[in-house]
C-alpha cells in the first residue's frame, strides 16, 4: 500500500512540474512541430505567455521582433490580410478572458487596435499579427 501511495505522490508532483505556468514553451517549435509551418529563427522573442492545459491545446501568446530578412520571408509564405473585426474579436476576447483570471497578458504586449496590422490564420488555430510600424510579430495560438 505505501509503494502505491509513494507511486502516485511521484505522478502527481510530475504532473505539476511539467504543467507549471512557469514553463517555458518555445513558440516556434511548437507551430513547426502541431502545424508544419516554419518561421523565421532570426526574430528575437520579446515575450511568451502560455497557459498549459490538461486536456485540449493550450492558448499561447508571444510577440517577437522581427528583422527585414524575417517580414520578408513572412510575407512570402503567407497571404497576410488587413486588419479587421475577425483579428480584434478574437484578441479582444482573449485579452479578457485572462485579464479576468489570476493571469494577466503583460499591458506592454497587447495590441492598440487603433494600429494597422496585417495577419495570416493557419488552420483557424495560430494567428500570425504583424506590425510593420513597430517591427513585431505577435502569435497566438488558440487554446480549447
Amino acid at each position: 500500500m505505501k509503494k502505491v501511495l509513494l507511486c502516485l505522490i511521484i505522478v502527481f508532483i510530475t504532473l505539476l512540474i511539467g504543467c507549471s505556468k512557469d514553463s517555458k514553451v518555445d513558440v516556434i517549435k511548437r507551430i513547426k512541430k502541431n502545424w508544419n509551418v516554419n518561421l523565421p529563427t532570426d526574430m528575437k522573442e520579446e515575450y511568451n505567455y502560455y497557459s498549459p492545459t490538461f486536456t485540449g491545446r493550450a492558448d499561447q501568446y508571444a510577440v517577437f521582433s522581427y528583422t527585414d530578412s524575417s517580414i520578408e520571408k513572412l510575407n512570402s509564405m503567407f497571404d497576410f490580410k488587413q486588419k479587421d473585426e475577425d483579428l480584434i474579436s478574437e484578441l479582444e476576447s482573449f485579452y479578457n478572458i485572462y485579464n479576468q483570471s489570476k493571469s494577466e497578458i503583460d499591458k506592454k504586449y497587447i495590441l492598440d487596435f487603433t494600429k494597422n496590422y496585417t495577419y495570416y490564420v493557419v488552420d483557424k488555430a495560430v494567428w500570425l499579427i504583424i506590425n510593420e510600424s513597430d517591427k513585431t510579430l505577435t502569435v497566438y495560438i488558440k487554446g480549447y
